[in-house]
């Protein structure tokens, strides 16, 4: 078979699977988890009562709980996720993201905060035209595929991020446009895109 039941051990609790060819450190800790095939598990790390797609690594001191991570992610040290979805090919680096849907290959750098403070009420979302009850209290975000979210960007309780949007605290952070056939030339910013270097002076006159 493709993947093998573990026994109850101290390292891997009840239900535990671990698939083929992951490296998983010996302080890292996984508890009524799914690890697919080539996952990498990082010093520290912490896994419960979540799923890890294959080939998806997770960084040291990085938690996941009560999560879906999907194939080819890459969480980064230090990073918590908690009732949280991600597509796969996205990397992720957060102190904690609650509640939040991330789309495929989705970059999100440290820094970047989505409020979740508690609402005092249960959330009710509306499906097909029909109201429906949620026990959750905490309301993340929804970040659209192959989005940027840029270090001290900053969300509100249920926002959501477009697809392709780039989000960057200043317009100095984010470059736009990158023109074609300037390759082994020093490029620099500017209004939002990269021009030669040399140009920078005309440019800013």
């Amino acid at each position: 078979t493709k993947y093998s039941l573990f026994r109850l051990t101290e390292k891997l609790g009840r239900g535990s699977i671990v698939a083929k060819g992951c490296d998983i450190h010996p302080t890292a800790y996984i508890e009524n988890s799914f690890i697919g095939d080539g996952v990498k598990l990082g010093a520290f790390t912490s896994v419960r009562n979540s799923w890890i797609g294959d080939n998806s690594v997770l960084n040291d001191h990085s938690r996941i709980k009560n999560s879906v991570i999907g194939e080819n992610c890459h969480i980064l040290s230090d990073s918590y996720l908690v009732d949280s979805v991600s597509y796969p090919d996205s990397t992720i680096a957060n102190f904690m993201l609650r509640q939040s849907l991330v789309g495929r290959g989705v970059f999100i750098t440290s820094g970047v905060i989505f409020i979740d403070n508690p609402l005092h009420h249960h959330l009710a979302p509306s499906v097909s035209n029909k109201n429906s009850t949620s026990e959750f209290e905490y309301c993340g975000g929804c970040v659209g595929h192959q989005a940027i979210l840029g270090t001290r960007s900053v969300f509100l309780p249920g926002s959501k991020v477009g697809n392709q949007w780039m989000v960057v605290m200043r317009p100095e952070e984010g470059v736009y446009k990158i023109p074609s056939g300037l390759e082994n030339i020093p490029l620099t910013w500017h209004q939002g895109q990269l021009i030669p270097k040399e140009n920078k002076k005309e440019a800013s006159g």
